[in-house]
């Protein structure tokens, strides 16, 4: 189901595997990054999913302020509504890595279970069967240098 779309990000909430999906297209500005996570966010307290499904594989990278802004005042309101488990398809852009590899530590500290994999098809595999034959190679490291 659909929830918004623009030319830099879609949003939707897929019952299956009951998540909310973020599928950025492109780079977003400060002020459209904020505006789709607020949405995310409405989402998640409307349809009550445990999950959190992104794909940053178009996303570009995030600016600092609006990452610092995301782990300290949405990601904790984000578990509180009941998410527990955030997948992501990683962007191959080194510093969107670095984004990546930082969120998930967020979201781990936080009791919400991130991982990388390959494509959508393998995070909806995991999510409905705990398969992690196609999980990512960059799995379970943390091996970026701390920019915050």
């Amino acid at each position: 189901m659909n929830i918004f779309e623009s030319k830099y990000v879609q949003v939707n909430y897929n019952p299956v595997t009951n998540s909310v999906e973020t599928i950025w297209k492109d780079f977003a500005t400060s002020d459209e990054f904020r505006k789709t996570i607020d949405i995310v966010y409405e989402a998640m307290i409307k349809n009550k999913p445990q999950n959190w499904v992104v794909d940053f594989t178009r996303a570009g990278v995030v600016a600092v302020k609006d990452q610092e802004w995301f782990y300290n005042k949405v990601l904790p309101k984000m578990a509180r509504a009941g998410i527990k488990k955030a997948p992501v398809v990683a962007s191959g852009d080194v510093f969107s890595k670095m984004h990546s590899d930082e969120a998930k530590r967020h979201m781990n500290r936080m009791g919400i279970e991130s991982r990388y994999f390959e494509n959508r098809q393998a995070i909806e595999e995991w999510l409905l069967t705990g398969n992690l034959n196609q999980e990512h190679p960059r799995a379970g490291k943390f091996n970026t240098f701390n920019l915050f």
